[in-house]
């Protein structure tokens, strides 16, 4: 059996729906993997079990918006042990582009 623990945290959301959690395992040398895919956040307060190993810590990504359209946003926390608790992600309301306005030219 492997150790492992929870990284507990809160998510302040922006104003884009909808918003999804990635946890991955990321090592000294670049290396990850993916432990959480696609956590749908349905509510503020956050908790996933992360392993815990040599040489490794967890990265939680959170997402608002679609992944493939525009406007999105997203967010990583680094260096996340098991047991590591209060852990804030705020997640900002992207940039949109504002001019030049639509069919003009110039």
């Amino acid at each position: 059996m492997i150790a492992s623990g929870p990284v507990l945290g809160s998510i302040v959301r922006g104003k884009l729906i909808p918003a999804s959690s990635y946890v991955y395992v990321t090592f000294t040398s670049g290396a990850n993997i993916k432990v959480v895919d696609g956590y749908t956040n349905t509510v503020n307060n956050f908790s996933f079990t992360v392993p815990t190993l040599t040489g490794a810590t967890a990265t939680i990504c959170v997402q608002e918006g679609p992944i493939y359209d525009l406007p999105f946003a997203i967010v990583h926390k680094n260096d996340l042990v098991a047991n590591q608790a209060n852990v804030p992600i705020a997640i900002p309301d992207p940039a949109v582009l504002a001019l030049p306005l639509q069919n003009t030219t110039g």
